[in-house]
């Protein structure tokens, strides 16, 4: 049976619906009447044709999406909800004891706005989020290209690649003073794992890197490549540098995987040269100690090893420091203590003696020399 759209029209408009989200009724054409219903999270509309059809129309995909995520039906962008011929409802339960086309509509029309309403809360909580976290983000970048950028200008000029900081040390005969993260947190009086925060290795760290101790001190580069690292440094460059004042630095890299990766077996062969022939001793944390008949360590001269305990290491500075200053023998002190080892690589070139804190040096080069873990 068709319907006279122009009167079903008509009489849907009589009565204002009670909802500011739902418009008026209109006709398109002279074949379909449809019901704009719009509202913060979605904008649909009911189309009607002359046979009694009522279609759900999605006026955008994100509304297509919220239906269906939230109802966990496949819409499709029109979709036919009630059948005119055979009285049949296919989006909710509606009761249809009223027959007529106008009645229908409305009835529709309420389930869609008390929809809504159902899922507005949980909607504007989410879209809040949302946009507080599409704020930080911005606000991160802008943060990120701003420390990126300070970096760039601090260092432009002054700072050594990883092999010309191996080379550096060796031509002035310095120590060798690394900075690493955990170094640059304990600066600001926070603690790691194996280091809790001391206020006397705060300004201890903090002197080192503004002062002349005859070493040379090494800061990590950007390292772009690293999330971990990027969100490091907008959390703590413009706090660190303000104490740093140094002519030139060192790159930290000179011990690390990447160091290898860039440079090669030139810098293995940089560092050995710095110790052939020299009576060493290594200094590092117990259970970690690098091997002393290392294939780095072959061409040396005689080797001692100080352990050192593995955490609050720092605590017994001045013991170390000590111990250390007794050993009359010794040429040159390698080191792998973290913290506490940045810092006694700077007493010790304070005292006139040659320490260089060498870190992660021999695993870094296991990692990227297999072929060759011992000497010989």
């Amino acid at each position: 049976m068709k319907i006279d759209l122009e009167n079903f029209v008509s009489e849907f408009n009589k009565e204002k619906f009670p909802s500011y989200y739902v418009r008026n009724a209109q006709m398109y054409g002279w074949e379909l009447a449809y019901i704009e219903i719009e509202t913060g999270a979605f904008k649909v509309a009911l189309d009607i044709d002359f046979r009694g059809n009522i279609w759900l129309v999605f006026r955008d995909y994100e509304s297509l999406v919220l239906f269906q995520k939230s109802l966990k039906r496949d819409f499709d962008f029109k979709t036919l909800i009630y059948d005119g011929r055979n009285k049949k409802y296919e989006f909710s339960r509606i009761p249809l004891d009223e027959t007529d086309t106008v009645s229908i509509a409305r009835g529709i029309t309420n389930e869609i706005v008390s929809f809504y309403n159902d899922i507005a809360a949980d909607f504007y909580a989410r879209k809040q989020t949302e946009l507080t976290c599409a704020i930080e983000s911005h606000q991160y970048r802008d943060l990120l290209n701003k420390t990126l950028d300070d970096m760039c200008h601090f260092f432009k000029g002054k700072r050594l690649s990883a092999l010309e900081t191996v080379q550096r040390i060796k031509e002035q005969q310095c120590g060798f003073t690394r900075y690493d993260n955990d170094e640059i947190m304990l600066m600001q009086e926070k603690g790691v794992y194996y280091q809790k925060e001391n206020k006397m290795l705060m300004y201890e760290l903090r002197n080192i890197s503004t002062g002349n101790y005859n070493t040379l001190v090494c800061f990590p580069g950007m390292q772009t490549e690293s999330d971990s690292w990027l969100k490091f440094w907008s959390q703590y460059w413009f706090l660190t540098k303000c104490y740093l004042d140094q002519p030139v630095y060192g790159d930290t890299r000179a011990t690390t995987q990447d160091g290898f990766y860039q440079s090669g077996k030139k810098l293995a062969d940089a560092w050995m040269d710095i110790w052939a022939d020299k009576n060493i001793c290594i200094v590092a944390v117990e259970n970690v100690v690098p091997d002393p008949d290392h294939f780095l360590f072959s061409n040396t001269g005689n080797k001692e090893v100080i352990r050192v305990k593995d955490t609050d290491a720092y605590n017994d500075i001045d013991q170390l420091t000590e111990q250390c200053l007794m050993k009359k023998d010794i040429d040159l002190f390698l080191i792998a203590a973290g913290p506490a080892g940045t810092v006694l690589s700077a007493r010790l070139a304070d005292n006139g003696r040659t320490a260089l804190d060498i870190g992660n040096l021999v695993s870094s080069y296991n990692t990227v020399f297999p072929e060759q873990l011992q000497a010989g």
